[in-house]
């Protein structure tokens, strides 16, 4: 083992450990100016796709055919989304990436919208219900709310048919006993922003973050 070459690799690696197991996402936060003020953006996802009726970002999955990393991914699916041209998006910055629970990587970006006004999108319908936007000075008088939801862990699943698949055989493994049963129950946080509609989840996490650095 070479030492140099270990502590070089080493200075290269930022990144979450354990990243393939994800699924990773992208997503971007756009501002604009309107009126003076700056805004924020929100997407309502369509009742075509999954979780339809909720408040979200443009963003979507990465894809390594098409995105040679996750900004392009953002950059790709908010062109898509918003229908607006590429060359009215100014990147500001990466905010972060967050981990939900369900095993979903969210890269996040920040970007500035070269436009005036809603009018001058033409979002496809097909993902997007409508789009709308608040005042970033507004959002940042708002305290959300917090609730939470008990995560834990099961060594097993049951099937469609009924039955109990063992993921984790202990006995074979040598694994103590008490990983048989379920185990964690930790407390995840939700932030909800009593906005209508409502912005809560990993939306309402990102805008959260954001308003901190602001």
């Amino acid at each position: 083992m070479n030492i140099e070459e270990l502590k070089k690799n080493l200075a290269a690696k930022d990144q979450l450990i354990g990243r393939e197991r994800y699924k990773i996402t992208a997503v971007l936060l756009p501002l604009f100016l309107h009126n003076g003020q700056c805004h924020l953006l929100f997407n309502v996802r369509s009742k075509n796709i999954p979780q339809p009726g909720e408040v979200c970002f443009p963003g979507g999955k990465f894809d390594s055919k098409i995105d040679a990393d996750t900004r392009e991914t953002a950059l790709r699916e908010t062109i898509e989304e918003l229908g607006i041209g590429k060359e009215k998006i100014r990147f500001l910055g990466k905010l972060g990436y967050y981990t939900a629970p369900m095993g979903i990587l969210v890269e996040a970006y920040v970007a500035a919208l070269m436009i005036s006004s809603l009018a001058e999108l033409k979002y496809n319908q097909e993902e997007v219900e409508e789009v709308f936007a608040l005042p970033v000075s507004e959002l940042k008088k708002q305290i959300p709310e917090q609730y939470y939801v008990s995560i834990h862990v099961d060594p097993w699943r049951q099937n469609k048919n009924g039955s109990r698949e063992m993921l984790l055989p202990y006995k074979k493994l040598g694994i103590p006993k008490r990983y048989n049963k379920p185990w964690g129950n930790i407390k995840h946080r939700i932030f909800v922003y009593q906005n209508d509609p409502v912005i809560w989840g990993i939306t309402a996490e990102l805008v959260y973050d954001f308003l901190k650095i602001i």
